[in-house]
């Protein structure tokens, strides 16, 4: 059995774990300042619809719970470089398709936003569930 809190550490931990310091970043409960330059990523959980998947008696009822990881990895435009590709192609592979303390990661997604406020933006999604027994 698994619930939200315990998912979204999962996805903390995981991240944390693997990035390390290689550039700041923002978890979505973090009294965070955003950097004047450099890049940056910030991380926020989203949910989805999910549903009852068993008619069992209380206590046996089974409850599929779906979430949406979504990653913003920042950088500074007209620099010629293209960190912010690189990295949302390393956090997209670190979750797709992987399954971690009971969370099972589905496909994942990478879309450049643009730019906006001095900052290039490049988001990448990754939809999750987990299974939790009411």
């Amino acid at each position: 059995m698994t619930t939200l809190n315990e998912a979204r550490q999962v996805v903390y931990n995981t991240f944390v774990d693997d990035w390390g310091d290689e550039t700041p970043y923002d978890l979505e409960d973090d009294d965070f300042t955003e950097p004047e330059s450099g890049n940056w990523v910030r991380l926020t959980i989203k949910g989805l619809p999910g549903g009852q998947e068993s008619l069992n008696s209380k206590g046996k009822r089974r409850y599929i719970r779906r979430q949406l990881l979504v990653v913003e990895v920042y950088g500074q435009p007209r620099t010629g470089e293209y960190n912010e590709d690189v990295y949302a192609e390393r956090i997209r592979d670190l979750f797709e398709g992987e399954t971690i303390g009971g969370v099972v990661f589905n496909d994942g997604d990478i879309m450049p936003e643009g730019t906006k406020n001095n900052w290039r933006r490049v988001s990448v999604t990754v939809q999750f569930q987990y299974y939790e027994i009411k």
